[in-house]
């Protein structure tokens, strides 16, 4: 989620739904910015493993003035607490910070270390085996509705039909 001050957060209960708090992501692309920065954000909801969990943050934008400081990508925050803390490591591991984006159907947390996302832009997909602290390419395998996995291996997905198919009925 956002809000109009273009700072990326959630919702997070801690009673079962009754109540919920707003919890802030700390250290995203542009938490230091300068007057030149802008940039937009969206999150999706965490996977969890127990007590570890992995939250995407898709960020898009200008970081400063300049076409070096473009932004266009998302990483990976981690928790070990249950979700009462969050960090990055974008800043520290450049890999962090995609230099693609991925549609928010199109990432899939296998478990803490291993993910597959798809390009946005191009179809093609990207792994990772240290929990999204770097990326590789893989293959071009088009755009995605979804996929899953079983595990860091075997795994399935739903291609993106662009195609739309007319029946008419004779009477």
């Amino acid at each position: 989620m956002g809000d109009y001050s273009d700072t990326p957060w959630f919702y997070m209960t801690s009673d079962g739904g009754h109540t919920w708090q707003k919890q802030p992501l700390p250290d995203y692309p542009g938490y230091y910015g300068t007057a030149a920065t802008q940039a937009q954000y969206q999150t999706t909801p965490p996977v969890f493993f127990g007590t570890t969990g992995l939250l995407q943050l898709q960020a898009v934008g200008q970081l400063d003035q300049g076409p070096q400081s473009a932004i266009h990508g998302f990483l990976l925050y981690v928790t070990h607490d249950g979700g009462q803390s969050w960090s990055s490591f974008w800043k520290t591991t450049p890999g962090t910070l995609t230099t693609f984006q991925t549609d928010l159907q199109g990432l899939y947390i296998a478990d803490p270390q291993h993910a597959w996302a798809v390009s946005r832009d191009n179809g093609t997909m990207y792994g990772t085996t240290d929990g999204g602290q770097s990326w590789h390419q893989l293959t071009h395998v088009g755009h995605v509705t979804s996929m899953s996995f079983v595990n860091n291996q075997q795994g399935w997905l739903m291609p993106k039909v662009s195609k739309i198919i007319s029946m008419c009925g004779q009477r």
